[in-house]
């Protein structure tokens, strides 16, 4: 649950008998005239067997700018690492007042990857985007297997 721009979002897993399921996506739309919600009802893609990875956390701040996410996100999407999480916020630097962006997010890393060479492509991205990225291994999680 999360609130986008003064609206409210929902996003909600039912399981169940097939049947029972069959009914409420059926039905949604009617639920949806009674509450003056907007509803939408997907079936979930099959699943993926889950690949070895590693825990990392990503941490990013800067003065902010639009495509901070986005430029991020990209990357980790290009390498197929997971974003288990992501928090970001804005705050006044303490003396100039200028608006900084952090995000903070939680990430699975492949085993296979290089991370060094993930190192290597944030520190382009630093230096393009003067952006601080930080990446470390979080040593108290467990591996997916």
């Amino acid at each position: 649950m999360a609130v986008f721009c003064g609206e409210f979002a929902l996003i909600l897993l039912i399981s169940g008998d097939g049947k029972d399921l069959l009914k409420i996506a059926n039905a949604y739309h009617e639920l949806g005239a009674q509450t003056g919600l907007n509803i939408g009802v997907k079936a979930p893609s099959s699943k993926k067997p889950v690949e070895s990875s590693l825990p990392y956390k990503l941490t990013a701040s800067c003065m902010d700018h639009p495509g901070v996410v986005h430029k991020l996100s990209s990357v980790l999407s290009r390498l197929s690492i997971n974003m288990e999480s992501m928090e970001t916020k804005t705050y006044a630097a303490p003396i100039s007042g200028t608006p900084i962006f952090r995000l903070e997010a939680l990430i699975s890393v492949p085993t296979h990857l290089n991370i060094n060479a993930l190192r290597a492509r944030f520190a382009e991205i630093q230096k393009e985007e003067n952006i601080d990225i930080q990446l470390s291994l979080m040593t108290n999680h467990s591996t997916a297997a």
